[in-house]
């Protein structure tokens, strides 16, 4: 029994110097990074606290547009854009993968009308475009049909955004 509380205190002794050491180790890191620690958790409250602020700074205000103004039943033609996670209405886009099909899908209409017959078919009511250019070529009746005022009237136009309403 003696042994045996002997070994006992012997591995009570280790473990007391490796937890010591731990502790040690521990507080040493933490010493270390303390500024980073207490810049992490002041960066922390100042985000929550400008949470909204910085929401409406990554989210550009076409789509604050398109929630506001924009009918509930509105659906939309992305054309050069696909970042419809911001969209809280209906939308067709033309991400990487699927602009070459709108493409080519509006460029089979060879007249204004054919363009515009497409669109109503597939029940889009809104235009939005991205004047960005990916190298993609849309037909030039899609151009003619949203530069006509008596078929497509221009409602929003802010940096490289506009959004079209077809009548």
């Amino acid at each position: 029994m003696a042994e045996t509380l002997e070994r006992f205190a012997g591995s009570a002794k280790q473990r007391l110097i490796r937890n010591a050491a731990l502790a040690v180790c521990t507080a040493t890191v933490m010493w270390v990074h303390l500024d980073s620690w207490t810049d992490g958790f002041k960066f922390a409250v100042l985000y929550q606290m400008r949470m909204p602020e910085l929401e409406q700074a990554a989210i550009d205000p076409v789509y604050a547009f398109i929630d506001r103004e924009l009918p509930l039943d509105a659906h939309l033609l992305m054309l050069n854009t696909n970042q419809g996670f911001y969209c809280r209405r209906e939308f067709l886009a033309d991400s990487f993968f699927e602009a070459s099909q709108i493409a080519a899908w509006l460029g089979s209409g060879s007249s204004r009308d054919e363009v515009m017959t497409r669109l109503r078919t597939r029940g889009i009511s809104h235009v939005l475009r991205f004047d960005q250019d990916w190298g993609f070529e849309y037909p030039p009746a899609l151009r003619e049909l949203l530069d006509d005022e008596q078929a497509a009237k221009r409602v929003y136009h802010r940096g490289e955004f506009e959004i079209f309403a077809l009548r």
